[in-house]
């Protein structure tokens, strides 16, 4: 099981704001927003032709415990976290082959059926989606930070 997230965790900014709820109110709102848009750029740079993958990316709440003491988002595909670290990292060449079937079977891009006993795939460029995303979203959080 491939591990791809972008996590957004601002345990720092908390502790130098715990006294000041209106601000540690701010800081939730903004980091929560932030989230989300990490979790709508990562699946829109997410292949469409991926299928299940692209909408599979989910926005998962990780405080430690309610109230100031912690704040952490998650973004993560885990459903489909193989494919994801596919695209993530990329391919070499391979041969598929069918494992529980007798025949391996997708719909291509002409919406027609097709069928074949093995693919000879020709890789997959890595695309760097998570981390792209990633390395934006820490220099979002120093914004916010930075307007606190």
């Amino acid at each position: 099981m491939v591990n791809l997230e972008v996590s957004i965790d601002a345990q720092e900014v908390i502790d130098a704001i715990q006294k000041d709820e209106l601000l540690y109110m701010r800081l939730y709102f903004d980091l929560l927003g932030l989230a989300e848009w990490a979790r709508m750029t990562i699946m829109d740079r997410t292949p469409e032709l991926t299928g299940l993958t692209r909408e599979s990316w989910e926005l998962t709440y990780e405080g430690r415990t309610a109230g100031l003491e912690g704040l952490a988002w998650k973004v993560e595909n885990p459903d489909r976290d193989e494919i994801a670290a596919f695209l993530e990292y990329g391919t070499r060449p391979h041969i598929i082959v069918p494992v529980h079937a007798k025949a391996l079977h997708w719909i291509g891009l002409d919406l027609m059926d097709h069928f074949a006993l093995k693919v000879r795939h020709p890789g997959t460029r890595p695309l760097g989606i998570v981390r792209t995303t990633a390395e934006e979203v820490r220099e979002r959080l120093d914004d916010i930070v930075k307007k606190l």
